[in-house]
């Protein structure tokens, strides 16, 4: 079985799938997984195998689909993620507390083991996880400017991550995958999937044997996606050329994921890609190496119209800051390249701080 690393570059998103059914093993492989991350994230993702049509003759969101003999519906409750995040507000309340006891040594705002992101030690004002990116001063928002709350933004991000998981175990046993979003499956009629109360279907894994293959996959520059701070940081004369790279490189998508019909998305041309392959070389010389290589893994995550809405910093402490921009489904597309993300910087152990 390939690794995870090999996983990711052999992933691509495929819309049309032959009758060929999937193996036994690989189901069992892929069910037992799905019991064992409903049981670590609190979701409640669902199989189907060998339907005439897994989706229901449901439109998606975006994208045509043929052949969908087998799914996975990544399932979960608003309610459930808001309890956590209550907790883990609890929890910051009393880290901060013992801080406060401790004294001045233990209120330094050292934030390198924190969730939450509350640098303070004032438990009023603990950032809710997954707020849009300060980047660009935005409110949670998604594509079209409508507010994200941050409920829902850490429900999404939840199933990007361990949707994608789904995703590169599937790829690992040798079968093709795609992203997708079902209009109106919360009321589908006759549904395969069960939902209990105040669940929701997020999104849907399409997976089987691919009637073709994927197409080729590009990304925009790694100086436009990722930044460091403190000593390994970009000089200015580098940032300056990474900036103007990063301007002319909007157009340059990488492969769209269940919302477009193909999987190219190039618009920016062999010349645009040399330019930035040039300009990350100059802003990440001096970058510690799993965080390159993360980065490299979290690129080539699936995100909706090619958009890669996402920033990742590295902080002074170590610590990793990974955000949501704006764009559509862009919390969802943020899990998707955290799981990336931690599969490239391995063996080191990622530290997460909340933006």
């Amino acid at each position: 079985m390939m690794d995870l690393r090999e996983a990711i570059d052999a992933r691509h998103a495929i819309r049309a799938y032959t009758d060929e059914p999937v193996d036994p093993d690989a189901l069992d492989t892929l069910q037992a997984d799905i019991e064992a991350w409903n049981a670590e994230s609190g979701l409640h993702m669902q199989m189907a195998v060998g339907l005439d049509d897994a989706f229901l003759g449901l439109k998606t969101h975006y994208g045509r689909f043929k052949g969908v003999h087998n799914a996975i519906a990544l399932i979960g409750s608003a309610a459930s993620v808001e309890r956590e995040m209550r907790v883990e507000r609890l929890r910051a309340r009393r880290r901060a507390a013992e801080q406060d006891a401790a004294g001045p040594a233990g209120t330094t705002g050292d934030t390198s083991g924190d969730a939450t992101g509350d640098t303070s030690g004032d438990a009023t004002t603990v950032e809710e996880p997954n707020r849009a990116s300060t980047l660009q001063a935005l409110k949670a928002t998604d594509a079209s400017g409508e507010a994200v709350s941050p409920v829902d933004a850490a429900l999404q991000e939840k199933v990007g991550y361990y949707g994608e998981r789904l995703v590169l175990r599937a790829v690992q046993l040798g079968l093709a995958t795609s992203w997708a979003v079902l209009d109106d499956a919360d009321t589908a009629a006759d549904p395969w999937w069960e939902l209990e109360d105040g669940e929701s279907v997020v999104w849907v894994i399409a997976f089987g044997h691919g009637a073709r293959p994927g197409g080729r996959r590009r990304s925009k520059p790694m100086a436009e996606l990722a930044s460091v701070e403190g000593p390994c940081a970009v000089s200015d004369e580098s940032a300056e050329v990474g900036n103007a790279q990063a301007t002319a490189s909007d157009a340059t998508g990488h492969e769209g994921e269940g919302n477009s019909g193909g999987d190219g998305g190039n618009n920016g041309g062999d010349a645009s890609e040399a330019e930035g392959a040039a300009t990350t070389a100059a802003t990440t010389a001096n970058w510690p190496d799993w965080f390159v290589r993360g980065m490299e893994a979290a690129m080539a995550a699936p995100t909706s119209l090619s958009q890669q809405p996402f920033h990742f910093t590295l902080n002074e402490d170590g610590s990793v800051t990974a955000e949501a921009l704006r764009g559509l489904f862009s919390h969802v597309g943020l899990g998707c390249a955290k799981c990336h993300f931690e599969i490239g910087a391995a063996p080191h152990a990622v530290t997460w701080r909340a933006a």
